[in-house]
């Protein structure tokens, strides 16, 4: 029980941590100000630790004897999101919001490094500590993967505070866990001219609606109904200028027009399906409608699937701090994406879900939302699981469990 005394007793300083990243959030491959203070916070707690590309941050743990290393990693930007909460710690950066929990991941895998500084006696291995960048973009993982600073890992653990599970519990699993997300972008081309004379122009607005409606048939008509897939049209455009203002081209017929989404699968072969479906669509609404299309299809990271032994550590950890009645058996596979799949290129991976939903305590909005929040208690419990499962695999490595 020592790794939960140590938490609890750390808790307000991982709170404070959480609120003073939520409050100045960066954008992917911009987090300046918040590498800057994860490294002072290093500093103060004698962690070694290295900066990785512009804006990633590793620090290393040296325990007492020699053995396996093992690396904890989270990630910190933020997205451009307006928050529209109204709380003490709101973002003071126009258009930037922590809307995902990532300023929770940082604040937790700090706590965590309290926790072990304090348990070196008991380390037997190294843990290193990722602090990474641009997970939103999907840039970090690969910018610390190419540096060779996690060469010599043998096991990576990832947590993501999530909305979907109740404040207390902790959903782990071993297999597919994480989709592999894809971006595609469609833009049409035509002819624009005057609102009261159409027949002189070629309409993109009508072509494009079109489209919307006929891509969302692909999921539901042209896949197993019981494959995971998922396709979401995110923004739609037509007209000679985004930001124009309401009003002011409302006779003008659109020339121009573009759509972009996500399209989020399990396995390599239905996202080459799916850009052929993209692709037959766009070609056929050419000859339909006399426009000229183009797709843009970039599949931006892989799944992730959780190492089977690794999730029995994991399980093993949260009853060991909390009880069986602390896993979470209703959440499943999760569509969402998350380039910490890259890591198992480099060596078994787990990534857990630690619940952050409380509707005692605040309303539950979903992830990327302006509204969204979450239990704070949820650092804390991060902060134990990191630092326990990094014991857990030390030791059972080292033959000690």
């Amino acid at each position: 029980m020592r790794v939960r005394e140590l938490a609890h007793e750390g808790k307000e300083y991982g709170i404070a941590l959480r609120r003073a990243f939520h409050k100045e959030p960066e954008l992917g491959g911009r987090e300046f100000q918040t590498a800057a203070r994860i490294e002072q916070e290093l500093d103060q707690l004698g962690i070694e630790h290295f900066r990785v590309a512009a804006t990633n941050v590793v620090g290393v743990i040296y325990g007492a004897a020699k053995g396996k290393t093992v690396a904890l990693r989270a990630d910190m930007d933020a997205l451009p999101v307006q928050e529209e909460n109204d709380i003490e710690y709101r973002s003071c950066r126009n258009g930037v919001m922590h809307a995902c929990g990532h300023d929770g991941h940082t604040a937790a895998l700090l706590s965590a490094a309290k926790i072990l500084t304090q348990m070196k006696d008991e380390l037997p291995g190294t843990v290193k500590l990722l602090f990474q960048s641009g997970e939103e973009n999907a840039t970090g993982a690969r910018e610390i993967i190419d540096s060779g600073m996690i060469d010599d890992v043998d096991a990576v653990f990832g947590i993501h505070v999530w909305n979907d599970v109740e404040q207390g519990k902790v959903y782990v699993s071993g297999g597919e866990q994480m989709a592999s997300p894809i971006e595609f972008r469609i833009a049409l081309k035509g002819v624009g001219g005057h609102g009261s004379a159409s027949y002189q122009a070629v309409d993109t607005t009508v072509p494009l609606a079109s489209l919307v409606m006929n891509l969302q048939t692909i999921v539901s008509m042209e896949f197993d109904p019981l494959t995971d897939v998922v396709l979401t049209v995110s923004r739609i455009y037509s007209g000679p200028n985004a930001y124009i203002k309401p009003g002011e081209i409302y006779n003008v017929v659109a020339g121009d027009a573009y759509m972009e989404g996500t399209i989020r699968v399990f396995n390599e072969r239905d996202s080459q399906l799916f850009e052929e479906k993209l692709r037959r669509m766009v070609e056929g609404t050419e000859k339909l409608y006399n426009v000229t299309g183009s797709l843009y299809y970039q599949p931006h990271c892989p799944m992730v699937i959780n190492d089977e032994k690794l999730a029995l550590i994991a399980r093993k950890a949260c009853m060991e701090l909390w009880g069986e009645s602390s896993l979470d058996h209703s959440l499943g596979k999760v569509m969402a994406g998350e380039d910490f799949g890259f890591y198992r290129e480099k060596a078994p991976s787990m990534f857990a879900f630690v619940g952050g939903k409380n509707e005692e305590k605040l309303p539950r909005y979903p992830h990327h939302n302006p509204k969204f929040n979450i239990d704070e208690d949820a650092i804390e419990q991060a902060a134990c699981l990191y630092a326990q499962f990094a014991l857990d695999f030390l030791k059972e490595a080292k033959g000690l469990m």
